[in-house]
């Protein structure tokens, strides 16, 4: 697995998902506008007081994905022997990314799925190798790789 080709889709994903905000948000705030030449009702504040809550929802999903840059480019992306942050453990049926949460995509035809050390799963996997047995959620799975 090729870790430094995986971290230039990681960091492409969160772009996307910034491009893809940045656009939801521009759109909302076209169709959000008040037209200060129509008559204005109580009503219409109301809705405009909802929209102020929606539009900051996009600029906390912003300024999330740019968290996660950041993050990305701290992340030690070299070999690893042992689950830690920066490794990706294979299972028999997905690879998991330790280190930040995201949705899950393809890679190298199975699904990959980012979590972070906040996450209950990671307790189970944290310091194991190739060949371990780990137990989550009354499942059982073994670690076929890591990287």
């Amino acid at each position: 697995m090729n870790k430094i080709e995986l971290k230039e889709k990681l960091l492409s994903l969160e772009f996307a998902e910034i491009n893809e905000a940045e656009r939801n948000y521009e759109e909302f705030i076209k169709d959000s506008d008040l037209d200060r030449n129509d008559t204005i009702d109580p009503e219409d504040h109301s809705q405009h007081a909802a929209s102020a809550e929606l539009s900051e929802g996009y600029e906390q999903q912003v300024l999330e994905h740019e968290h996660h840059i950041e993050l990305l480019n701290t992340i030690d992306f070299s070999p690893s022997d042992s689950v830690r942050v920066g490794a990706v453990l294979e299972t028999t049926n997905r690879y998991l990314f330790i280190g930040l949460p995201f949705r899950e995509f393809e890679y190298e035809g199975k699904p990959m799925l980012g979590i972070s050390v906040k996450a209950p799963i990671y307790k189970s996997v944290e310091g194991k190798k190739a060949g371990d047995l780990c137990q989550f959620n009354r499942s059982e799975f073994k670690i076929l790789s890591v990287y």
